[in-house]
């Protein structure tokens, strides 16, 4: 007598399968980069990078694309002369090794970091800036770019980012 398995036994068993497969899928571990170096100098200030780590926004219609996280990178800029700095999300980038740039994002992880917002000498502003980027992402560089006024010119700084 041969027994044969019933298509609820099978399908019982499919599903049995199939749940300790998922359960044997390995998590993604939370992205974090450090900055080399942490402080650049800009014309007018200066630029320190603490940690930039995987963050939630906690709005929903703010959710990353599928494959893609949000990174919220710790900065302080601190004026250095008299001279008023204006502070700014979109002129800070992120480049990857592959030549894709990221801006930052609508959606802001927390502590944001407040815009829009002006800064002389002794005065700092300090939170995160939150980019859109692929999961699977290794450096970066991590680039401010700011055109003050015709007569002063472009003021750049950069920083790398990386595991």
């Amino acid at each position: 007598m041969t027994l044969r398995p019933s298509g609820r036994t099978t399908l019982s068993l499919a599903i049995a399968i199939l749940v300790v497969l998922l359960a044997c899928k390995k998590k993604r571990e939370p992205l974090s980069f450090i900055a080399d170096p942490p402080i650049v100098e800009g014309r007018n200030y200066t630029l320190t990078v603490g940690t930039a780590k995987e963050c939630d926004t906690g709005k929903k219609h703010f959710a990353p694309k599928k494959g893609f996280v949000h990174l919220g990178v710790e900065v302080t800029f601190e004026a250095t002369t008299e001279h008023l700095v204006s502070i700014q999300s979109y002129p800070m980038k992120l480049k990857a090794p592959d030549g894709n740039i990221y801006g930052t994002s609508l959606g802001q992880c927390q502590p944001e970091f407040p815009i829009g917002v002006h800064i002389k000498k002794g005065q700092r502003q300090h939170g995160l800036l939150t980019f859109e980027i692929p999961e699977n992402s290794t450096s970066f560089l991590l680039s401010y770019e700011f055109h003050a006024s015709p007569s002063e010119g472009l003021d750049f700084v950069s920083t790398i980012l990386k595991l």
